[in-house]
């Protein structure tokens, strides 16, 4: 399945046997707290990101439950998106958004379960109604083993 478009998920998951194209130009726009994407047996899935995966809606957790190859660009505006093994390219842009210490709902997070390559561009955007007032260590990775 390709994306020609514009994909929200809002209230809804895509559960099937087919790989999900994002081409470049093209926008995945997750608005929910739920395992957007996964793998329900049959043949393998993956879903292929060469434009822009968004995550602009929910405090909480969305999660990609099948392989993840990005060579686009992931925009997390809220909340927490989790994927498996994560890689990316030098062409490669990670944004995320701080305005407190909490995540989900005061920052912006990437949880990945497995390996992370970040070899690309990444983006802390501050919201502006808390950026004069926040003392906040940029240079900050956590390990969970």
């Amino acid at each position: 399945m390709t994306n020609p478009g514009t994909l929200t998920f809002s209230r809804n998951t895509l559960q099937s046997r087919a790989i999900l194209n994002n081409p470049a130009g093209s926008t995945i726009d997750v608005q929910n707290n739920n395992q957007f994407i996964y793998y329900n047996g049959g043949l393998a899935m993956a879903f292929n990101n060469a434009g822009l995966l968004k995550k602009s809606a929910g405090t909480g957790t969305s999660s990609i439950g099948i392989t993840f190859t990005n060579t686009g660009s992931v925009d997390i505006e809220t909340g927490i998106l989790s994927v498996p093994p994560y890689s990316e390219t030098a062409t490669n842009t990670l944004t995320f958004v701080i305005g407190g210490m909490t995540p989900g709902p005061q920052f912006s997070r990437l949880l990945v379960s497995g390996g992370a390559s970040l070899t690309g561009t990444s983006i802390l955007s501050l919201l502006q109604a808390t950026a004069p007032t926040l003392s906040i260590n940029l240079v900050s990775f956590s390990l969970v083993v």
